[in-house]
């Protein structure tokens, strides 16, 4: 996935693609713009999403997703909180 990050030393914002378990190490690395440690935080927003019509590259789950979420409320137990769409 592609986070974004801000610099508080310098005023810049980067993009970097990093694993979700990776996504902090910018964090405690030296800012890429001015090099300074311990200024970069990691932004949060919502993902950027945009609809262009049906030729848009934006699909519907297919019907197999739908089995998915059942074979996992199965085997979660009574305690299941997955919905069925």
């Amino acid at each position: 996935m592609t986070y974004n990050y801000h610099c508080d030393a310098c005023g810049k914002n980067f993009d970097k693609g990093f694993s979700i378990a990776d996504r902090d190490k910018p964090t405690t690395k030296p800012c890429p713009a001015c090099h300074k440690k311990g200024k970069v935080t990691r932004v949060f927003q919502a993902p950027s999403v945009s609809y262009e019509g049906p030729k848009s590259d934006i699909r519907k789950a297919g019907s197999g997703w739908n089995d998915v979420l059942k074979r996992i409320d199965k085997y979660a137990g009574k305690r299941s909180k997955v919905d069925h769409y």
